[in-house]
């Protein structure tokens, strides 16, 4: 028996030996998740709008200048191929290489747009200078085909490594949901040790900050971001105050596994380094005579 759920991107349930329900993969899921489809098509918009404008520069006008950048936009460097300067192509090529390492090594996402944009302003800027082999403004029209069926064969390479990986995947589904109805669940841990005065004291301490308000100011002219819980959330620049202050919102804290809230929290602000040191409480305010 199995029960199909009202959402694409979780499965079904299907009885177990024991004749627990299971949450099983779906057999045929979707290629990209909702974030990456998103992306995705942000991403193809982009491409047709820079491949639309590069169309009607090389096709729709006579300047030699507007024809390089327009070829430029079609293909990174291919600018420089219809200016008869093929070694700047091979640079433009290799530079964004480059930026495809920078982009998923270091988060870059400026650096393949950069050099793309840069590569079609210097072939426009350069359509009309000296060339090593021939003439001075020489240009190559015949370019044009190269540039788009490597751009052609580009956009292919990548569906088809999509493809591939989907399918590698769809391929290990069976196999997956086989171990997720046989396998054998342990038996659930919840021993958990009661707090001690140790972990009342460090919840004082902390309480003790947040029910005061506190104001961060930004005092130096070098831009900074304010992270919370991992995300960036918003950009400062100089003289910014950040208030901080107790929230109206409750909520409730879920123990997973054999996981202690309060070894967490002494892990969280470091005090497992010095198991004895105690933090230092809030001094009281002095009362004016």
């Amino acid at each position: 028996m199995s029960v199909t759920l009202p959402f694409a991107e979780v499965g079904e349930y299907r009885a177990a030996a024991s004749g627990e329900q299971v949450m099983v993969l779906p057999e045929r899921p979707r290629r990209l998740g909702p974030v990456s489809r998103v992306l995705l098509a942000r991403l193809v918009v982009a491409v047709v709008v820079v491949q639309a404008a590069g169309a009607w520069l090389f096709f729709g006008t006579s300047s030699h200048a507007a024809r390089a950048a327009g070829l430029g936009l079609v293909l990174p460097g291919a600018g420089f191929l219809y200016d008869a300067m093929p070694l700047l192509f091979l640079l433009t090529l290799v530079l964004l290489v480059v930026a495809l390492v920078l982009w998923w090594g270091l988060s870059a996402h400026f650096a393949i747009p950069l050099v793309w944009l840069a590569a079609a302003g210097g072939a426009a800027l350069l359509a009309g200078g000296p060339r090593l082999w021939s003439d001075r403004g020489a240009q190559w029209d015949w370019a044009v085909w190269p540039a788009y069926a490597l751009a052609l064969v580009g956009v292919g390479v990548a569906l088809w490594k999509v493809e591939r990986r989907y399918r590698r995947k769809l391929a290990q589904i069976p196999a997956l949901n086989e171990h997720l109805v046989t396998a054998t669940v342990p038996s659930r841990a919840t021993a958990h040790r009661p707090p001690d005065e140790m972990d009342g004291e460090l919840l004082r301490w902390c309480y003790s900050f947040a029910e005061q308000p506190a104001e961060l100011v930004l005092a130096n002219r070098h831009d900074a971001q304010l992270i919370l819980d991992g995300r960036t959330v918003a950009s400062l620049e100089y003289g910014d105050v950040v208030k901080i202050s107790q929230g109206g919102h409750r909520f409730k804290l879920i123990s997973v596994g054999t996981a202690s809230f309060y070894d967490a929290f002494r892990t969280k602000f470091n005090f497992s380094i010095r198991p004895d040191v105690v933090p230092t409480r809030l001094a009281a305010p002095k009362s004016s005579e």
